[in-house]
């Protein structure tokens, strides 16, 4: 098709852009003369004959868009044909709109081919070339990217050249060079006074940037403080034609530094704006000290580093804390004002904790600067997902779950994507909030098409419900976790998980055919000992004759010295290990486990049958002056099982200790409760046989029939 002719296409804006057909001269000929019916006949049979060729079909935009197949031989030869025939395109038509027309549908490929053979017929504008970085960075190629855009900063002028500049900052923060990054961007802090989308990219953009220098090292996502980070999204539109951006008309900035507002002493309060072309640092730090009162405070050698460096600024509006961190991080050095004192020191003298306490400050900072300034930018979703996890990072978790709900209420239908819930659930579960991190894994689940997240959620659900001793919920949940896992640490995790289950559920053969079916994934450590344990346990409860049950706790005794109960998923490894102590009568050990998984893990059900066991051992090895913190917890939790144990105990302490009157009174208290009957009759018992000591044998004899004697108004006792 690129060797035939082809007719002349025309194309307007009343029929959206399609190209029309221009009929073929034979047809206009006949068209203009045609004065009787004969005209017309050859007329028509010409048309007819033209519209049937296929050699001479145009299609239209619209049709290109919906049946353009993805061959690649084929698009080439569709690109190569546009612009080999560019005569056949109305004049009107920049090259450039095709190439943007190939980027916002998406065609990567196509531009790039397209780019490349308008640059060979000659053209280098700085348009094609800021293009043909856009490409690049789409097509994750950051290393080609950035290039590009570093070629466009001597070359592009007034917001072409910011947009390059900011494009150059977000390939090296892919490209896992953030100090690089943060010098280009705090300097289009500096250097961009104007408003709109163009400035808000530059702000969103640092706020991506600082919140990444916080965010911890890990990238376990079952680790219960591990969340999703940024995925890299690009927003077509608006990267193609931010430098077109047009600012509110302002008047021109005066030079020097200017407070426009002042609503305390901190520079966090304060707004300024300033201009100094060429400047040194320093001439600029003692014209704004003495603009806001301050007094300065730095040291010989920042003195001479400041003297040294020049900056050209621009800024309007900014606030002061910003303009500070922009104006003398590049050259090493942060600030701190105290008393009216503007102290100016290295980041290197920081200690690592005071420098990851200012990191944290500046994205915070940053992030919320953006977006009270740019609440709408098409970045906007990613910095309140940044504002989220850095609350999250610092254990702010009621902020972090206003971040992310916001973030999903102003997405306003559109998909925020599975991070946000994620993280929601993340944080929900940190506070303990088990029911609402659960719904938020499911809504996981709905937004992700499979692999590793997906599997992650799964886990995490059937986790949830096997801490609350859901069991079958959690087999299902688990099995689903399985079907899904791509990762193998995450196919390793619901194995193992629902192996426990099982066990849980009192079913120790498909707990232990469940370890055989994936026993190839299990050979490495840590998986290998925790599964040599859980197959351990699992053919102890299966073993039937004496002989085969005391073989099996030996393999089992063995295993629990290799066994680290903390690395299991959740908090079932600390109740597996515990039961595995108590069925081997090992008590002591079992209290020290189950006393380790109370500290380590949050409330719930299997920690709430912990806390029993670990009661019940105080209780039965007489060491009853440490038990007075766990009824009180017991109490506190208000279960009804904790408080009518705790009752019970009492009661049963208080009599042993030979305190009949407090025993009475805790009896008395426990009926007030509903008991199950071997409960009750404990405590009929204990009264009895103080009713009887006090030779009282009436009430004796009722509390062992069953009854509790109730004194009357008239003091008689009545059953």
């Amino acid at each position: 098709m690129a060797d035939k002719e082809k007719p002349t296409a025309e194309a307007s804006e009343d029929d959206g852009g399609a190209g029309k057909r221009r009929l073929p001269p034979l047809a206009r000929h006949l068209l203009w003369g045609a004065g009787n019916l004969l005209a017309g006949v050859v007329l028509c049979a010409v048309v007819i004959s033209w519209r049937s060729s296929d050699d001479v079909t145009l299609e239209t935009d619209a049709q290109q868009n919906t049946e353009e197949t993805s061959s690649s031989d084929d698009t080439s030869t569709l690109t190569n044909d546009s612009l080999a025939n560019a005569d056949t395109v109305e004049e009107n038509i920049d090259p450039i709109q095709l190439v943007d027309k190939q980027i916002l549908a998406g065609k990567y490929t196509d531009a790039t081919t397209l780019i490349s053979r308008l640059a060979e017929e000659g053209d280098t504008s700085v348009q094609l070339r800021y293009r043909r970085a856009l490409v690049a960075e789409f097509l994750r190629d950051f290393d080609e990217a950035q290039r590009q855009y570093m070629s466009l900063l001597d070359d592009a002028t007034g917001r072409l050249q910011s947009a390059a500049r900011l494009g150059r900052a977000r390939c090296l923060i892919e490209l896992g060079r953030p100090d690089a990054a943060r010098l280009l961007l705090y300097s289009q802090l500096l250097r961009d006074s104007g408003q709109g989308d163009a400035a808000g990219s530059v702000l969103h953009a640092c706020a991506k940037l600082l919140g990444r220098d916080v965010q911890p090292v890990g990238d376990n996502l079952l680790d219960d403080n591990v969340i999703l980070h940024h995925s890299t999204a690009f927003n077509q539109d608006h990267l193609l034609y931010v430098y077109n951006d047009i600012a509110r008309p302002t008047a021109p900035l005066a030079s020097g530094f200017r407070v426009m507002d002042k609503f305390g002493d901190q520079p966090d309060t304060i707004q300024i704006e300033c201009r100094f072309d060429g400047a040194t640092v320093i001439d600029v730090l003692q014209d704004a000290t003495e603009q806001l009162a301050y007094s300065m405070v730095l040291d010989s050698d920042a003195m001479r580093v400041f003297s040294s460096r020049t900056a050209t600024i621009a800024v309007r509006d900014m606030n002061l804390a910003i303009f500070l961190d922009a104006l003398l991080e590049p050259s090493g050095y942060t600030w701190a004002v105290k008393d009216g004192r503007l102290h100016v020191h290295g980041v290197d003298d920081l200690s690592r904790s005071a420098l990851q306490q200012l990191r944290i400050v500046q994205a915070n900072r940053m992030c919320r600067t953006a977006l009270a300034l740019y609440p709408d930018g098409p970045e906007s979703l990613s910095t309140y997902l940044t504002l989220g996890n850095i609350s999250f990072w610092t254990g702010q978790l009621e902020d972090a779950v206003s971040a992310y709900r916001e973030l999903e209420r102003r997405a306003e239908g559109r998909d925020p994507g599975y991070a946000v819930p994620f993280n929601l659930a993340k944080a929900y579960l940190n506070q303990n909030l088990r029911r609402e991190a659960r719904t938020a894994f499911f809504r996981v689940v709905d937004a992700t098409p499979g692999g590793s997240v997906q599997a992650v959620a799964h886990a995490y659900i059937g986790r949830l419900f096997l801490e609350e001793r859901s069991i079958p919920y959690a087999t299902r949940e688990l099995a689903r976790g399985i079907s899904f896992a791509a990762d193998e640490d995450v196919l390793r995790t619901c194995v193992e998980t629902l192996s426990c289950a099982y066990l849980l559920e009192d079913n120790p053969e498909v707990a232990n055919q469940t370890l055989m079916d994936h026993r190839s994934l299990l050979q490495e450590e840590p998986w290998r000992s925790k599964a040599a344990f859980l197959s351990a346990l699992a053919r102890t409860r299966a073993a039937t004759g004496d002989t085969d049950r005391l073989r099996r706790k030996r393999e089992l005794s063995a295993s629990l010295e290799a066994v680290m109960p903390g690395r299991f998923f959740g908090s079932v490894g600390y109740q597996l290990v515990g039961e595995a102590y108590q069925d081997l009568e090992l008590v002591d050990q079992m209290a020290a486990v189950y006393t380790e998984g109370i500290e380590r893990t949050k409330p719930h059900g299997l920690r709430g049958e912990m806390m029993f066991n670990v009661a019940q051992y105080l209780y039965d090895t007489g060491r009853w002056d440490q038990l007075e913190p766990w009824f009180k917890q017991f109490e506190a939790e208000g279960l009804l099982d904790g408080v009518r144990w705790t009752k019970l105990r009492r009661a049963e302490i208080a009599y042993k200790k030979g305190d009949f009157d407090d025993c009475m009174a805790r009896c008395y208290d426990a009926m007030t409760i509903e008991l199950q009957e071997a409960d009750k009759k404990i405590v009929l018992t204990l009264m009895g046989n103080i009713f009887e000591r006090q030779r009282d044998y009436y009430k004796a004899a009722l509390c062992f029939a069953g009854m509790v004697p109730t004194t009357t108004a008239d003091g008689g006792v009545q059953p």
